[in-house]
């Protein structure tokens, strides 16, 4: 078996090399400088061409400039004849012919009095009918000013282009007569045309209104005609000279040169297209094309040979970064290149980093998905246990408001100062719930605004009732004066009056008895203010930093006289944020007191509106009968004597069952439910009723532990008319049985 040849090592070569060789041949130096020559080229020829065109016009406008001071000269000696001085109409007359005939670029010459009308015409005989006055313009303004006056270019009757030079003939200061020569544009066109201009070059003589006298192509077609579009833009500008791109009256585009007679008003342009300056940039562009395309033929068979000398191992790199893309293991191998075999040992390391890595990751993967199914698992137990925890606790409540009511109801005064403690620290408890509950929709993000207009002044006036209870122990109330005009916001009112509320609620905690307490209403640099001021304990720097977290609490004796849980103020900043609003505390230092203030947009003033008629008081007593269904015996028991010594016909049951057989035989207007009953919901005792035999259609008010936004959307769809959160206030109870 023979042996394995040698194998000849490879000489690795730096890849800077070949590319060295592939950009000395580059043709980017070459083509730089071949496009840098044509634009100067180009450039030049058109400075070229503007100069040329600039020079040419100011030559012709000499030329006309001397013509027409040749007719005014002329002119000037006929004013002067002892003929129309002595006023020899006839012996003028032979005379204006005499000249007539001596100039044949003159048409005619006209004679007119001091009022414009036609006394001669040299082409007509003596007394001959005079006929009109061309270009009437003219005629009045030498009359008028006394002056040589050059006049615009007109076809008169028979269709003939021609233009008066009008000379006023004035003695002591009067006028006597208007001499005109009435000129043919044909030695104008004489003088254009005896320039030696290329063929090409367009050049046209304009009068003062800017129509053409003569032009070098079409004079026939084009006298009397404006000037075009562009030239027009550019001869009203009134310069005395200059160039301009202009497009001719064959749609041409050019370079034009113009220069104006400033002595008559006159322009003579001249126009060389542009086309020229293309067709000379166009054969310096293919000469240039031509010597770079040799060099890149030359180029290209270098540019072949190269390729084809790295293409290899490029693709051979390119299948190993694809395998390090599928996530396959990479083996380097040798190229020849040193740079490419550096590449491909890094793709291999960086293989295996990728593999390791990829195991990293699902691990950690892993790791996450467990974390995430936990804390999902977490947030429903908090959710589910927010709930129980507000169910369980209004549940209590419930029958302790009952049966507080009951006994105001009865009257005794004996009882009335621990009636009023026992209200006081329901109240309380009721707002340690209410806190928890809004804590965690906040946490949520479901804490719900519905925006409406709403006064600052209405929303202070139910925050100081909803306080009232914690000011009888206090000699001083609120300090509160209301606005003499609304102050109007956009946002939901009931929370609004839950922030007024919990601010004046932490400044009664915090302030000592007989300390000021004042609630302020106002706008301040257009925006809407609620300011809540105390003279109070006062805040240090460490509580103003965290007074609006939740569950902070500044230090307190372990007697902890003000109490709470910490809720009240993080629960106003998210409710001020939700309305897009900010709220702020400020404070002097410990025992100077704080100050709360809470700004809100201002919304637009409310349209006006007919006065309302005061709303009645509500009703506190009622008729009809009401079934109560609760498997709490204490709430159902004092909710049904409440609603008995209100005159309703009471019947208290404490299960679904026990309610279904009830409707038949007591047969109720009203039925109150709670949803947690041992047997079923009371979601699904409501639709049971609904669809009894009887057809019950009586209203239904749920009156429950559960009072989160979920809850009333459910009671919504099982066909309640009301839902009431436990503990419930009595009058709201009765409002909600008579569907107020």
């Amino acid at each position: 078996m023979p042996a394995n040849p040698p194998q000849r090592s490879l000489r690795a070569r730096p890849l800077r090399h070949q590319l060295l060789l592939l950009a000395a041949l580059g043709l980017l130096p070459l083509a730089l400088l071949g496009a840098w020559g044509v634009h100067e080229l180009h450039e030049q020829h058109l400075h070229d061409i503007e100069r040329n065109t600039l020079d040419l016009s100011r030559a012709l406008a000499s030329g006309v400039a001397a013509e027409l001071q040749a007719t005014i000269t002329g002119l000037a000696g006929l004013a002067g004849s002892d003929a129309l001085r002595s006023g020899d109409l006839r012996a003028f007359h032979a005379q204006t012919q005499s000249v007539l005939r001596a100039h044949p670029g003159w048409l005619d010459i006209v004679l007119t009095d001091s009022a414009g009308a036609v006394v001669f015409r040299s082409s007509r005989s003596l007394g001959a009918e005079p006929g009109e006055v061309i270009e009437r313009r003219s005629l009045d303004e030498a009359m008028q000013r006394k002056e040589v006056v050059v006049g615009g270019i007109a076809r008169g009757p028979r269709g003939l282009a021609a233009l008066p030079v009008r000379w006023p003939v004035v003695e002591n200061g009067r006028l006597r007569h208007v001499l005109s020569v009435v000129l043919r544009p044909d030695g104008f066109l004489r003088i254009v045309q005896q320039q030696k201009a290329p063929p090409q070059w367009v050049i046209s003589v304009f009068d003062r209104d800017r129509r053409r006298v003569a032009r070098s192509k079409d004079q026939e077609g084009t006298v009397a005609r404006p000037a075009t579009p562009s030239l027009d833009e550019v001869l009203r500008e009134g310069r005395a000279e200059g160039n301009a791109r202009t497009v001719t009256l064959e749609g041409e585009a050019t370079i034009a040169g113009y220069t104006r007679l400033s002595a008559f008003g006159w322009t003579v342009t001249v126009g060389a297209p542009q086309a020229e300056v293309q067709r000379s940039v166009w054969r310096s562009l293919a000469a240039y094309a031509a010597a770079v395309l040799a060099s890149l033929l030359a180029c290209t068979g270098l540019a072949l040979w190269l390729a084809q000398r790295i293409s290899a191992p490029i693709q051979q790199l390119a299948r190993q970064a694809a395998l390090l893309g599928e996530g396959h293991p990479v083996v380097a191998a040798r190229t020849g290149i040193l740079e490419l075999d550096q590449m491909g040992a890094a793709l291999q390391a960086a293989s295996e980093q990728r593999l390791a890595a990829q195991r990293e990751r699902e691990a950690l993967l892993q790791s996450r998905q467990l974390a995430l199914a936990r804390a999902e698992e977490a947030g429903r137990a908090k959710d589910e246990f927010m709930a129980v925890l507000g169910h369980e606790l209004r549940n209590p409540l419930a029958p302790i408001v009952s049966a507080l009511a009951l006994l105001d109801l009865k009257g005794d005064a004996r009882t009335e100062a621990e009636r009023r403690v026992i209200g006081r620290q329901v109240d309380h408890m009721k707002r340690l719930v209410d806190d928890l509950l809004d804590l965690s929709r906040i946490a949520r993000g479901q804490l719900s605004v519905r925006t409406a207009r709403v006064d600052l002044n209405a929303v202070a006036e139910r925050a100081i009732e909803a306080v009232t209870p914690l000011l009888r122990t206090r000699r001083d109330g609120i300090d509160f004066t209301p606005q003499a005009q609304p102050v109007w916001v956009m946002g939901d009112e009931t929370r609004l009056v839950q922030v007024a509320t919990n601010l004046l609620t932490n400044a009664l905690r915090f302030s000592p008895e007989g300390g000021v307490i004042a609630l302020e209403i106002g706008r301040d640099d257009g925006q809407a203010c609620l300011r809540v001021r105390d003279a109070g304990i006062g805040m240090s720097t460490q509580t103003l930093a965290n007074v609006f977290k939740p569950f902070y609490q500044a230090p307190q004796s372990l007697a902890r006289n003000a109490g709470g849980l910490g809720l009240g103020l993080a629960i106003v900043q998210s409710i001020v944020d939700a309305h897009g609003g900010r709220v702020g505390a400020f404070s002097a230092g410990e025992g100077l007191g704080s100050v709360f203030e809470v700004l809100l947009p201002l919304a637009a003033a409310a349209p006006d509106a007919a006065p309302m008629a005061a709303a009645a008081a509500p009703t506190v007593a009622g008729s009809g009968r009401v079934l109560v269904v609760d498997d709490n015996l204490d709430a159902a028991e004092t909710t049904a004597a409440l609603l008995e010594m209100e005159g309703f016909t009471v019947c208290a049951v404490h299960s679904g069952r026990e309610a279904l057989q009830a409707l038949e035989a007591f047969q109720p207007d009203v039925c109150v439910l709670d949803i947690g009953l041992p047997d079923m919901n009371g979601y699904a005792l409501a639709q049971a009723l609904r669809a009894s035999s009887r057809g019950w259609r009586g209203r239904l008010v749920a009156l429950t532990g559960y009072g989160q936004a979920g809850d009333k959307a459910l009671a919504e769809q099982a066909g309640f008319d009301a839902h009431l959160v436990k503990p419930v206030d009595a009058v709201e109870l009765l409002q909600a049985l008579q569907g107020r």
